[in-house]
């Protein structure tokens, strides 16, 4: 059954005019009764049109304050509304924290207890090859390194999140840490067919950063590009963009959706080929970088389509410390090949 009743504003005008009606007949019968006559004269009719006007002003005045009243009442509402939702959604992200998290560190930890149990009931490694010895071995401390990654993103994370993430800033010789990180990359790539190319300015001048963090952020993007990189290139790129550094990751490998573009920078968040893939990591990687890159000034994005590749590129303003020369100046880029 639909409601039938008017809004507050009309039925208050109502009220109103019953209230003014009856007022104005009772006015003009006991002005009959005072005046004795079958015309009433003109003060009696200026009196009652100004006791009107008052009755008027004052309804005027109240049904203002009254639609400012549900004005407030209503934004109140929308308030409550909008802090359930919030409520509602931060209660989901930390239930899809917690399973997340919990995911993730299961498999290195069951990888743990499975493999230093099997040591633990081999008479002295007696039943097994010193080479499946090694290879357990190897495995039990891969998957203790990824649970102190995750340990250190979850701590970053944290840090970040409150506030307290400290930079420590000085002069940084961007080619010095991108020819460190491409060495550590090197040895993910070795058993793929990977050109790994880097294309920086010769005379690149050095930057005001956090050098521990922009190794962070290089390490972050180029190790994800190898992981999701079967074949082709991937390409460190660094370019002069509107008084910043551009740095740049190009890949060829499998590419991201449009649609996913801005998940794949949310904690615990990944592509739909990752899961397709059942490619590791917790997924803190890129959200952890993006942070790192907007607190050194700069942004972090990505460009890429399905089966055609990547790029995520990130700024970082250029101050310098050791200017380059007019000699310097619009040089033209290397390209090295590891």
């Amino acid at each position: 059954m639909q409601n039938t009743r008017l809004p507050e504003p009309q039925r208050y005008t109502l009220v109103f005019l019953l209230i003014s009606a009856v007022i104005l007949a009772a006015l003009f019968f006991l002005g009959r009764l005072v005046v004795g006559q079958n015309t009433l004269n003109f003060l009696f009719w200026l009196l009652a049109a100004l006791i009107l006007l008052a009755v008027y002003f004052s309804h005027r005045l109240y049904q203002n304050n009254l639609q400012k009243v549900c004005a407030a009442l209503k934004a109140t509402r929308q308030h409550l509304q909008k802090a359930e939702h919030a409520a509602a959604e931060a209660k989901a992200l930390q239930h899809r924290f917690i399973s997340n998290l919990s995911h993730e560190m299961r498999t290195p930890l069951t990888a743990i207890i499975n493999f230093s149990y099997i040591l633990s009931q081999t008479d002295g490694g007696g039943d097994m090859s010193e080479e499946q010895k090694l290879d357990y071995l190897g495995r039990i401390y891969e998957a203790g390194e990824f649970l102190r990654d995750i340990a250190n993103d979850l701590l970053d994370l944290a840090k970040i999140e409150a506030g307290q993430m400290e930079l420590f800033w000085e002069p940084v010789d961007l080619a010095e840490i991108s020819a460190g990180v491409m060495k550590t990359v090197a040895g993910l790539i070795e058993d793929k067919p990977i050109a790994l190319r880097q294309e920086i300015p010769p005379y690149l001048p050095a930057i005001n950063a956090d050098k521990v963090r922009i190794r962070q952020i290089l390490l972050n993007l180029l190790s994800n590009a190898a992981k999701y990189t079967n074949q082709g290139d991937i390409t460190l790129r660094v370019t002069d963009h509107n008084s910043q550094l551009k740095i740049s990751v190009i890949d060829t490998g499998i590419g991201i959706k449009t649609e996913d573009f801005e998940r794949i920078f949310e904690e615990f968040q990944q592509a739909e080929e990752a899961f397709t893939l059942r490619k590791p990591g917790a997924g803190l990687g890129l959200p952890i970088s993006k942070k790192f890159v907007e607190l050194h000034g700069g942004q972090l994005w990505v460009e890429s389509e399905k089966g055609r590749g990547s790029a995520f590129h990130f700024t970082l303003p250029l101050n310098t410390s050791t200017p380059a020369t007019p000699e310097n100046e619009g040089q033209s880029l290397v390209e090295n090949e590891a």
